[in-house]
């Protein structure tokens, strides 16, 4: 039996470790998103997508720019 103690201990510890992931997750993804009604992107959100967007492009330009390079 306390072999079986010991598992349902580690067991319900998992659990609730996983369960504070979740909750952290969903309060970090608010920052960048609002559901609900009138929900949408925060503007921390509509700016981690420009940086975002504006980080592809460079990288791209970058690539092209260095292939370009390769071959002169």
């Amino acid at each position: 039996m306390l072999v079986t103690d010991i598992f349902a201990t580690i067991g319900s510890a998992i659990t609730e470790f996983a369960k504070v992931l979740g909750n952290g997750f969903t309060s970090l993804l608010e920052i960048f998103y609002k559901s609900g009604d009138g929900g949408g992107l925060t503007p921390v959100g509509i700016l981690s997508l420009i940086g975002l967007g504006v980080g592809i492009v460079y990288w791209a330009f970058r690539l092209v720019r260095s292939l370009i390079h390769m071959r002169g």
